[in-house]
């Protein structure tokens, strides 16, 4: 007789699953939750820095080339160029030379990102755009496009305007609080605009900044390791009759562990990059965003807020979002409704957002029609990227011309493949009367588990005691005596008193009032990047804190920095984020960084520092006395050491009689 140990329940397994899907599925991103950043200084035209070290500048390995269309050059005091806008510098004020000026305001500019360093795009983290001039010109406006790498069409990721009705100049920042804007790309395009201001509005750009790095996808061989984790956690065991019911209970709390073993090995393996990168939640399913009016309509590759048309190779068109005011109505939900025809065929609308892996969403749509008098039924394919698609059908009924009949109720279930998922929908049929008659959706809504949330943590810390309070250590990453540390660059740093950007660095917050132990810049603003040594670990490390002191009397303890990391292998850094602690008084101040999940990033081999005057009243100079970067040496382990823990494993969970 032969009995069986009773298997764990799923719930216990399945976060392993789940641990190792969402690492070998972090597919290309495609929108985002941007966040706009408007900076404007009466001072200079030309106030903020430009970069010459981000994805589009002229002459990186990572720009393939760029195209310009309907810029008309505008001459005073200088030639004028589009050339200037990524050429990492702002010229001069109130010269022509070096800017882009365009007679009217509006042109088109596309860069092309090279795919051949880069077969699966990019991950954009950061835009920024420069402008600057006299005469009120240095207002902003643009449409932002990016284009998935292997797609021929482009998405629109919104309007981007920052009005300033002055001389001097602007800059727009856009990021994301994930840390990433879209990944997968292989070409950006700025549509400039008209300002919305009264005066002088056609803008004088004076640069853009893109900043990201290249994707890495895992390999085949990770999906195996996956498929190989699965099967060993869910593998049945047997024993013999006489096993002791203490040995059975023994045996299954081995299973649990041994089923965790083989998924944290595999999550080592697969993960290396950063970590944390999501696209944006579901948004604008009432499609109130924009506001019409009457009507637009819609080619592929565009569409209304967090929505893009024409995605679906079966029904490739755009469409029209209606507003009641246009004659086609009642919108089934609210004053607007989207269209899935346009006058030349078939058309659908898509919106990526975030999902959790494995979760079961369920996504409610009312559908209904644009009738032409006739008792017309309209189809339309509901499909979740990675699930089966479902039809749906709706007869109009012989309704009049342009009526929106009473619509249905519809619901379509699905379970997420991806940390990101593509919803699309999809016409499947034209009307005998052409044009944009056809089917119509309103208020889509869709509900399950949320996404994995942003998980960095940000702990600030303040001492009014003294300006010494926070201790520094001697043994993190980049301490100069440490064997992680390789080398250190500091660009933009103008000492004041004999201070030195070589002080965060040295393990020791240095003596009170005492300026040469201290990072004091002249104006609060430079760049300190740690590059870490790869020679001892080779796949990079782990990231697990991020410590920065600062302290003064003045009150000069407040902090504001930018911090970026790169991943082994990568010549591009990623942005995680803009950290400000304020404190208006005398003694110090230490900022935190930790993630509730241990790591902040893993197969990093440098992280920079860029630091800003901070927010508060006061405004005075940061004096960092000490940064501290704590972590570990990141292995990946070759195939042959991975296959003898993997034949190791399954020998102690063969089966046994």
């Amino acid at each position: 007789m032969k009995c069986r140990l009773p298997r764990l329940p799923r719930i216990h397994l399945w976060p392993c699953a789940l641990t190792a899907v969402a690492v070998v599925a972090l597919g290309p991103l495609a929108r985002a939750a941007i966040q706009q950043v408007n900076s404007v200084s009466p001072v200079s035209q030309t106030a903020f820095p430009a970069s010459s070290g981000d994805l589009i500048q002229v002459g990186a390995v990572t720009l393939a080339s760029a195209e310009h269309s309907d810029f008309e050059p505008f001459t005073y005091n200088g030639t004028t160029s589009t050339a200037a806008l990524n050429d990492g510098m702002l010229g001069q004020n109130s010269i022509n030379t070096d800017t882009a000026f365009d007679f009217d305001g509006e042109w088109t500019s596309t860069y092309y990102l090279n795919t051949a360093a880069s077969p699966d795009g990019y991950v954009i983290t950061e835009i920024r755009s420069m402008a600057g001039w006299i005469a009120q010109r240095a207002s902003q406006r643009y449409e932002l496009w990016m284009r998935q790498a292997g797609q021929g069409l482009f998405t629109a990721y919104g309007t981007f305007e920052l009005l300033y009705d002055a001389d001097g100049s602007t800059m727009i920042t856009l990021t994301d609080s994930t840390g990433a804007l879209a990944s997968g790309i292989d070409a950006v395009q700025f549509v400039f605009r008209v300002p919305q201001i009264q005066g002088y509005p056609e803008s004088v750009i004076r640069e853009l900044d893109v900043f990201g790095y290249g994707v890495a996808i895992p390999e085949p061989a990770s999906l195996g390791l996956l498929v190989a984790c699965t099967l060993l956690v869910r593998r049945r065991w047997r024993c013999c009759a006489n096993t002791s019911p203490a040995w059975a209970a023994h045996a299954g709390r081995g299973r649990a562990s041994g089923a965790a073993i083989v998924c944290a090995l595999l999550v080592a393996t697969v993960a290396p990059g950063p970590l944390g990168l999501r696209a944006a939640p579901f948004a604008n399913g009432t499609f109130e965003l924009p506001d019409v009016n009457t009507y637009t309509a819609y080619t592929p590759g565009a569409g209304p807020s967090a929505w893009t048309y024409g995605m679906v190779p079966t029904s490739p068109r755009g469409g029209v979002l209606w507003d009641n005011a246009s004659g086609v109505s009642p919108a089934p939900e609210g004053q607007q409704l989207a269209s899935l025809n346009d006058s030349s065929g078939l058309g659908s609308i898509t919106q990526q957002f975030d999902t959790l892996v494995g979760g079961t969403y369920t996504c409610t749509f009312l559908l209904s029609g644009i009738a032409d008098g006739t008792a017309d039924t309209f189809g339309v394919d509901v499909q979740a990227s990675g699930s089966a698609p479902q039809s749906f059908t709706f007869n109009t009924g012989g309704a009049p011309n342009l009526n929106v009949p009473t619509a249905s109720l519809q619901t379509y279930s699905f379970t997420a493949a991806s940390a990101l998922t593509a919803l699309s929908f999809a016409s499947t049929a034209l009307s005998p009367s052409g044009m944009n008659y056809g089917p119509v959706i309103d208020d889509v809504q869709v509900s399950g588990p949320p996404p994995l949330p942003p998980t960095l943590v940000q702990a600030n810390s303040t001492s009014i005691a003294s300006e010494l309070a926070f201790p520094a250590s001697a043994d993190d990453l980049i301490d100069v005596s440490a064997v992680t540390f390789d080398s250190a660059v500091h660009t933009g740093y103008a000492a004041f008193g004999g201070s030195s950007a070589d002080r965060i660095n040295d393990g020791s917050l240095g003596t009170a009032t005492q300026v040469s132990t201290t990072a004091f810049d002249l104006d609060g603003q430079w760049t300190s990047t740690y590059y870490l040594n790869t020679a001892a670990a080779p796949d990079g490390y782990v990231i697990t804190e991020i410590r920065s002191m600062a302290g003064w009397p003045g009150p000069r303890a407040s902090q504001k920095f930018e911090l970026r990391m790169r991943a082994a292998g990568q010549p591009y850094f990623a942005n995680y984020g803009v950290f400000n602690l304020t404190y208006d008084a005398n003694g110090s101040s230490m900022i935190a960084l930790t993630d509730s999940t241990g790591i902040i990033a893993s197969g990093i081999d440098a992280m920079q520092f860029t630091f800003m005057k901070p927010d508060g009243p006061s405004g005075n100079e940061a004096v960092i006395r000490e940064v501290d970067v704590f972590g570990y040496r990141y292995t990946v382990p070759e195939p042959a050491a991975f296959g003898l823990i993997l034949s190791g494993t399954l020998l102690v969970w063969r089966r046994r009689r």
